[in-house]
C-alpha cells in the first residue's frame, strides 16, 4: 500500500503550492467496487491558487481510464475520467462562496486534508449511474434468424 497525502490545507492554499502525483486505483476503497478491474493509476494535479473575491483555495486536476461494467450487457466499459474542481478554502461558511461563484465549491478550513480522500470523493461524483455502452455496440445481440428456441423444462414429462 502507498503512503497517503496529508496536506495543511490552509498553508497549501495560500502559499500557492503544487503537487502532481499519481494513486493506484486498487487503493481507493469506496471505489473499487464499483470497477470491472482496478488496474491502472489515477493522475492528479492539485495547486493552491486564488478563486472567489481573492480567496485562498485549491484546484485539482484529475486524469485517467476507469473501467466500469456495463449495465446493459454487464461486458468492460472504458471511462475516460478528465475532471476539473476548484474549492475555495475558507473558514467563513459555504454561502459566501456559493453567491459569488456557483463553479467553485466550499472545503472548510479543516487544517489537515488527506488527498485521496478528496481524489476519491470526486471521482465517485464522476461516474455515471448506470454506466452502458452504446445502443449499436453494446454486447452481443440476438437477431431474428440467431433466437434460440426455447425448450420446457417440463417437455420430458410429455406423453408420446
Amino acid at each position: 500500500m502507498s503512503e497517503r497525502l496529508v496536506i495543511d490545507c490552509a498553508r497549501f492554499a495560500q502559499s500557492g503550492e503544487e503537487l502532481n502525483s499519481v494513486i493506484p486505483i486498487a487503493e481507493l476503497s469506496r471505489l473499487v467496487g464499483l470497477l470491472w478491474t482496478t488496474d491502472g493509476t489515477l493522475a492528479f494535479s492539485l495547486h493552491g491558487t486564488q478563486v472567489t473575491n481573492g480567496q485562498a483555495g485549491l484546484q485539482l486536476d484529475l486524469n485517467g481510464t476507469l473501467h466500469l461494467a456495463c449495465q446493459r450487457c454487464l461486458g468492460e466499459i472504458s471511462f475516460p475520467l478528465t475532471h476539473t474542481r476548484k474549492f475555495c478554502v475558507t473558514g467563513n461558511g459555504p454561502d459566501n462562496v456559493a453567491d459569488e461563484d456557483p463553479d467553485v465549491d466550499f472545503l472548510p478550513l479543516i487544517g489537515k486534508l488527506d488527498i485521496w480522500e478528496l481524489i476519491e470523493e470526486e471521482t465517485l461524483l464522476c461516474l455515471p449511474l448506470a454506466p452502458t455502452h452504446e445502443a449499436s455496440t453494446c454486447g452481443p445481440r440476438l437477431g431474428a434468424q440467431d433466437q434460440v428456441e426455447r425448450v420446457s423444462p417440463f417437455s420430458g414429462l410429455r406423453r408420446p
